[in-house]
């Protein structure tokens, strides 16, 4: 997993370099796989990480692991939501029918949104671990994802008809595909 030195040392206190980063992550279980700089004095380190340690696989719980191993004190962010346009019930129902595959939902009604770019601290932070910023909506949703490891999604409940979410659990479903190819010599060919 691509991390920057900078963000992960938003949450620590003291700041811990490139180098102590590497050697407390690598010490913990999750080695150094490559490293560069990026724009504006940051560092991009690559990180392995282990299927059963999701909790490290963004910025918090990287920070969380370099400071229990180090001793520093973990800042984790405290975030403090306004209420601004009444409860998300009011605006859309949510039916969860697989609750052993979905134990919990949340959401929030968020009006007066704008579609547009981002502020610069929230781009650079995403250039820093190599993704392409694309807009304020989008980019938001990304940075939560690599701070905290929790994927967010979005709904323009406006445009919702039925202004209704159900989650159901899909079967398997196997689905054999005929796809045609060129090839060598420009046989077509097909495969399936």
């Amino acid at each position: 997993m691509y991390a920057s030195v900078n963000w992960i040392n938003a949450y620590l206190d003291p700041p811990a370099s490139a180098d102590e980063q590497a050697e407390l992550l690598t010490r913990a279980g999750f080695p150094l796989e490559g490293r560069e700089d990026v724009d504006g004095g940051d560092v991009r380190q690559d990180f392995e990480m282990a299927s059963n340690r999701g909790d490290v696989g963004c910025h918090v719980g990287m920070a969380r692991e370099i400071a229990a191993i180090s001793g520093r004190a973990l800042k984790p962010p405290k975030p403090s939501p306004q209420p601004t346009a009444g409860r998300a019930d009011q605006f859309v129902t949510v039916i969860n029918k697989a609750p052993k595959l979905c134990p919990l939902y949340t959401g929030r009604v968020i009006r007066g949104l704008r579609v547009g770019p981002s502020p610069k601290w929230l781009t650079d932070r995403l250039l820093a671990i190599g993704q392409i910023p694309r807009n304020n909506l989008v980019d938001i949703s990304n940075f939560v994802l690599f701070e905290l490891s929790s994927a967010e999604g979005h709904v323009r409940v406006e445009k919702v008809d039925l202004q209704l979410i159900i989650f159901v659990d899909v079967p398997e479903v196997t689905v054999q595909v005929t796809v045609p190819i060129d090839t060598v010599g420009s046989l077509l060919r097909k495969l399936g």
